[in-house]
């Protein structure tokens, strides 16, 4: 097989397969065409602006520039060689590299912070901007001055897919402290945190189990106990995990974009009002900029969380309850509304846009609102939508959700 992949504009037309018309033109097909002729058995070329934006998730090998039919000039090739095993977390704009400007003070403060580390002294800096203002490349600027022989660097991520799941930044970051992988089964999963955590925290087999239920597993010693009792031991679980880490060297723990789950942590936490409107905030501004995705997204969150509201404050702790009491006798009134609103303008969205997953979702919890509500015939329209893409995707965890849903229903 012979692959040749290329990036840019396309142009699109009626596709007549009788006539010959594949439907789509352009200079960026006619250079994949002609990478694919150049390839070898086996082999996938990419063009440079292919190479640019998958750089950071895939091995490549530079080849000598290549004249091919319908170029002026040779066009720089590139051969996938594998694909990384951990993929490159900094964004960026690849192939430019113009000098860091205006951030000297930035610089030194960040390297104040790491002689300060080295007497013992630790630090928390927060580095905060619009998009596209340089944070990114001003810590991998940072990083890059580090002997990180001498100096231990962890990192966890935040992002847009997953403002919904609490705790993710933490998450990712003992993933990828113990190399946990996406694709890892559930007993490979358990097998590498019994293992590290066994290393850092002497075989204690409670910690193993509460970080152990972050990733869904199940520990009889953690199945039966309180939501508050739960994260309080999660707390000092992780405590004793981070501390372990960092007497190996000095370290510097570097979390990123944790404005996606801020929001929602806040709500999470029991402070709903402030949780809302930092949302609400972060909602307005997508509308704003015209960011269709994530419009979309905060218009799922809020109908989650609304909905959530809706079905009952059983859920809700009374120590919740009682701090909250002005914004819940506001919402609770008017929650189902908001959660059936903000769930179809997130189903417009993304049905215009084509993003399937978040598509999927947002269909099983109109029809769980809709169960919640004895609206049944519609509950069971709306699971049944999402089993369908579910299936196509082969989600199997919410697809399994959505079944079994759907076959309450019947």
């Amino acid at each position: 097989m012979h692959t040749g992949i290329n990036t840019g504009l396309v142009v699109t037309e009626k596709l007549d397969r009788e006539k010959g018309i594949h439907g789509l033109t352009g200079d960026t097909v006619n250079v994949a065409s002609r990478l694919e002729g150049i390839s070898n058995t086996g082999e996938i070329l990419v063009g440079p602006d292919t190479y640019r934006q998958a750089e950071g998730h895939f091995h490549f090998e530079k080849l000598k520039p290549t004249k091919v039919q319908g170029k002026s000039e040779p066009i720089r090739v590139y051969k996938v060689i594998s694909a990384k095993e951990r993929p490159d977390t900094i964004h960026r704009l690849s192939g430019l590299r113009a000098e860091l400007i205006s951030r000297k003070a930035e610089m030194t403060e960040l390297r104040d912070a790491v002689e300060s580390l080295r007497e013992g002294k630790g630090r928390i800096l927060s580095i905060f901007g619009d998009a596209g203002t340089g944070k990114s490349r001003l810590v991998e600027e940072f990083k890059s001055t580090l002997d990180l022989d001498m100096i231990q660097w962890i990192e966890g991520h935040a992002y847009a897919y997953a403002q919904n799941i609490t705790y993710f930044p933490v998450i990712d970051l003992l993933s990828r402290t113990f190399a946990i992988e996406e694709s890892d089964p559930p007993e490979k999963v358990r097998e590498k945190i019994e293992t590290e955590v066994g290393r850092l925290a002497g075989d204690d087999a409670e910690i193993i189990s509460y970080v152990g239920s972050l990733y869904s597993l199940s520990y009889p010693e953690v199945d039966e106990v309180s939501p508050e009792f739960w994260k309080s031991r999660l707390k000092e679980s992780i405590q004793v995990i981070l501390s372990s880490l960092v007497q190996r060297s000095p370290t510097v723990i570097f979390l990123e974009d944790l404005h996606w789950p801020s929001g929602t942590a806040l709500v999470a936490k029991g402070n709903m009002r402030e949780g809302f409107e930092m949302i609400e905030k972060a909602h307005q501004s997508f509308i704003r900029e015209e960011r269709k995705y994530y419009t979309a997204l905060s218009e799922y969150i809020l109908g989650k969380i609304y909905s959530q509201i809706a079905e009952g404050a059983s859920s809700i702790s009374p120590l919740n309850i009682a701090r909250n009491i002005g914004f819940l006798v506001k919402t609770l009134p008017f929650a189902c509304r908001k959660a059936d609103f903000h769930f179809r303008k997130s189903i417009e969205i993304v049905k215009d846009i084509g993003a399937n997953s978040l598509l999927a979702r947002t269909y099983l919890d109109c029809g769980l609102l809709c169960k919640a509500k004895k609206r049944n015939e519609k509950a069971r329209e709306y699971i049944s939508k999402a089993i369908e893409i579910f299936e196509q995707y082969e989600a199997e965890i919410y697809l399994k959700q959505a079944k079994e849903e759907l076959s309450a229903l019947q």
